[in-house]
């Protein structure tokens, strides 16, 4: 179906005040560390839902991973009734991975996907009509753990690593990091074991020996004793971290874009603030016949 023209988005900023509802935690460290990143990201990807869908759709977004430093906003607009306040059905449903959300959209089974900018990238290079329509984290927030008996960097070497499946943010990060000591992939002993609470609990379970996390994940492992062995967040790394990819399939015409709803002297802008999908490719001429 078409989607029709003029749809208003509204930034739900009222959207912060249900944060602190759902966090299930009351770790002071954890608090602090996420709870600014949490109030700016519900309120981009909330907004990003609003675009152009048709009133009364049902919308199926995929998050793709169930690290609390990951997909929390997604996790806490469902839970806390924003989307439903605002007149959007949304179904939300797991998938493990960017890479593997972005395949379900290409095939038709999203409205949007949680994922990693390489995931779109590469989405997009393989022939996939779709646009990245936010971004909230641009750099790489992960972090190389192992256990005490690691000394150094270059101790790493010939060691038992849990990591993620291939085209991820986690596994590109720790390649990055590998390349950055000199130590070529295929000189660790890697073993996919998936997102990050996996990675922490193989490592704490003493089935790998170090991983790469992200914020949530290094908090938990340094209470058991792990050590943060290469601090991959404190290079700051230019990378698109989180966003939200949609299909281009089915605009019809210019999206017109706009915040309403905002506080005092917070602004927002578009560019452009009506982007036009392109135009469908020509039918191909019949046959004729001989």
């Amino acid at each position: 179906m078409p989607v029709k023209t003029g749809f208003h988005l509204r930034l739900l900023y009222n959207a912060k005040e249900n944060l602190d509802s759902g966090l299930r935690r009351n770790d002071g460290e954890w608090r602090k560390s996420m709870s600014n990143f949490l109030r700016l990201t519900v309120l981009i990807f909330a907004l990003s839902m609003i675009v152009a869908m048709p009133s009364q759709a049902k919308i199926t977004i995929a998050y793709i991973s169930d690290s609390p430093s990951s997909s929390v906003p997604q996790w806490i607009a469902k839970e806390t009734g924003i989307f439903k306040k605002y007149g959007l059905d949304i179904d939300l449903v797991f998938i493990e991975g960017s890479t593997r959300g972005i395949q379900a959209l290409l095939a038709g089974d999203l409205g949007f996907t949680e994922a990693v900018g390489t995931s779109a990238i590469n989405g997009k290079i393989a022939g996939g009509n779709i646009a990245i329509i936010n971004g909230v984290v641009n750099t790489l927030p992960y972090y190389i753990i192992g256990n005490p008996a690691i000394k150094s960097r270059e101790d790493l070497k010939g060691r038992t690593a849990a990591v993620h499946i291939p085209g991820t943010a986690a596994d590109f990060a720790l390649r990055l990091a590998l390349k950055g000591i000199n130590l070529p992939y295929n000189q660790i002993k890697a073993i996919t074991v998936g997102g990050g609470p996996a990675r922490i609990g193989a490592l704490i379970n003493g089935q790998a020996e170090f991983t790469i996390v992200s914020d949530a994940e290094r908090i938990q492992g340094e209470r058991v004793g792990q050590k943060v062995i290469i601090d991959i967040a404190e290079l700051k790394v230019p990378f698109q971290f989180t966003c939200t990819v949609t299909s281009l399939s089915g605009f019809s015409s210019a999206v017109n874009l706009s915040c309403t709803g905002l506080p005092t002297g917070v602004t927002c802008g578009f560019s452009p603030n009506a982007p036009t999908p392109p135009a469908p490719a020509p039918a191909p001429a019949p046959a004729r016949k001989p």
